[in-house]
């Protein structure tokens, strides 16, 4: 007999059908990997966005209710690809920074919506802080 060096037709496939087998387990663990710290750095930029409402209506005084919201907070976060909107409880004086809707998008467009009838910054935070990577929505007290 000759002395044939390779891989036997058979050898080949079951090498194939193991990684093939690799890769339909991984990819969706990557993908869903991928999808969640897409999540957590739009979460991260809304609590940003809320952090900067306290400096946004010390800045802007009185015209508070108009200008930190929609474009004029996405400016404070330096950020031209996000969008926020803010619906205050109350328009009296900017002490008062109770919020009735906050509603984030983030550079990667997910979107978070937190409501209630009178919030504090700091209960809005702690809302967006509880929500998991699949709830995109909350309510705050």
């Amino acid at each position: 007999m000759k002395n044939k060096k390779g891989f036997t037709l058979v050898e080949l496939l079951a090498v194939i059908v193991i990684l093939g087998v690799l890769l339909l387990v991984a990819v969706p663990s990557v993908t869903r990997v991928i999808s969640n710290s897409r999540i957590n750095a739009d979460k991260s930029e809304a609590l940003q966005a809320a952090d900067l409402l306290t400096t946004c209506g010390l800045n802007e005084g009185a015209s508070y209710t108009t200008n930190c919201t929609g474009n004029g907070l996405a400016n404070y976060l330096d950020k031209s690809s996000v969008s926020a909107t803010v619906e205050w409880a109350t328009s009296s004086t900017y002490s008062s920074q109770l919020i009735k809707k906050f509603e984030f998008t983030g550079t990667n467009g997910n979107k978070f919506t937190i409501t209630g009838t009178a919030c504090s910054i700091s209960s809005v935070k702690t809302a967006l802080n509880a929500l998991s990577s699949t709830t995109t929505s909350g309510t705050c007290s």
